[in-house]
């Protein structure tokens, strides 16, 4: 028989096991001496990432930058300016120099999320550089592309600053039960239920959760309180 799982307040920020890797992955980069301090955490697209690394910004004060695919060395360095509280410089130098500054007298944790999309373009040689030239830590994340396009890359100087690889999980069931408790909205959610949504959707946390919200939807029309995985 299923043992069935209620909804709690108390357990909305129980971390998944994808969000204690990004938490690992933030203590590492913050611990990390030496010419080398940056970090890289990487998984399928889906697992959770972006969404954890929030807790990491909160622990540790970090700087956060998601990358898009029309992001040059340019705009990534007007955006660190902005997110330092400063106004870019007219310059992508400029801009740079802005954010050593800063960086060289407040150094920061700076975690740039979808770092896959960069690789192999001259924003990387930015990131390497104010790495080399401030005493900040960095956590770069990225989906299962990024360690293949890094160690591929013909410049090997940004993959070899990189102290420690941290792969992401599939979801398993605790996982699953965690999400259960954050998105079933006050609906008992049953055991088998929960196994058969994060196997049909391969412990991929986004989809799991698309799938829990649409069982929420489904009970809700039908005037449910409790579902199975027969219902």
């Amino acid at each position: 028989m299923s043992t069935p799982i209620e909804t709690s307040s108390a357990s909305h920020h129980a971390p998944t096991r994808c969000a204690l890797a990004l938490e690992r992955a933030g203590l590492v980069a913050m611990r990390a001496e030496g010419p080398e301090r940056i970090v890289a955490i990487h998984g399928p697209v889906g697992a959770g990432k972006s969404h954890a690394a929030a807790r990491i910004v909160a622990q540790h004060n970090a700087v956060f930058v998601r990358l898009r695919t029309v992001d040059t060395a340019r705009t990534i360095a007007a955006t660190l300016c902005t997110e330092l509280l400063m106004a870019p410089g007219r310059t992508t130098a400029d801009s740079f120099d802005l954010v050593v500054r800063e960086l060289r007298a407040r150094p920061r944790l700076i975690i740039i999320d979808e770092f896959q999309l960069v690789v192999g373009a001259r924003a990387v040689h930015v990131v390497r550089d104010l790495h080399d030239e401030t005493d900040a830590h960095f956590l770069v994340i990225g989906d299962d592309r990024l360690r293949r396009n890094l160690e591929q890359h013909r410049d090997r100087a940004f993959h070899d600053r990189i102290v420690d690889w941290i792969p992401t999980v599939p979801l398993n069931m605790e996982d699953a039960r965690k999400l259960a408790l954050v998105y079933a909205g006050g609906l008992t959610l049953t055991d088998d239920l929960i196994e058969l949504l994060r196997d049909e959707c391969a412990g991929n946390t986004r989809l799991t959760v698309t799938a829990l919200r649409r069982v929420v939807e489904f009970a809700r029309k039908e005037g449910l309180t409790r579902v199975d995985a027969k219902t």
